[in-house]
């Protein structure tokens, strides 16, 4: 009958006292172990504190949403004291809302439009151009340009 040693507890037991796992075939904790370590990590997750500030409920190590809500948050965009009305949620984050106010979001994402907008036109501006039923590409055709003397118009700016 074959062996093997628990990572967690060390004894030698025989494979039956092992879950599977599609990986190696086999867990690396016995099953008491595994059994131990699920209670263990519940628990731990379970093991909420009550806030000092306002009496609500909080991970242990972590700050209270409820009391980063009652606070001002600094932007670090534009490093301005604001409400935590003044951004936007995000749970993902330990405060629950995001980093950015609301005004620095707007703009970022306005500017990041346009750009992307110009990018893309010049993109397929100099991606293919159609030149006497040749297809040249942007760089040649800068390079014809420059050699015949001529000049395309300038697109018209945003």
């Amino acid at each position: 009958m074959e062996t093997a040693r628990c990572s967690r507890c060390g004894e030698e037991k025989p494979l039956d006292q092992y879950n599977r796992s599609e990986r190696s075939g086999r867990m690396y904790y016995c099953r008491p172990c595994a059994v131990a370590y699920t209670q263990e990590r519940r628990a731990r997750l379970a093991n909420d504190v009550m806030c000092e500030k306002c009496g609500g409920t909080k991970a242990v190590g972590a700050q209270c949403k409820s009391c980063a809500w009652s606070e001002e948050l600094r932007c670090p965009k534009c490093g301005v004291f604001k409400s935590p009305g003044e951004y936007y949620k995000n749970e993902r984050l330990q405060t629950g809302v995001s980093t950015w106010c609301k005004n620095c979001t707007r703009g970022y994402h306005k500017l990041r439009r346009v750009q992307q907008k110009v990018q893309t036109r010049e993109m397929h501006r100099d991606m293919f151009i159609l030149k006497d039923r040749v297809i040249v590409l942007g760089w040649q055709l800068n390079q014809l340009e420059a050699q015949s003397g001529l000049t395309r118009p300038e697109p018209p700016k945003l």
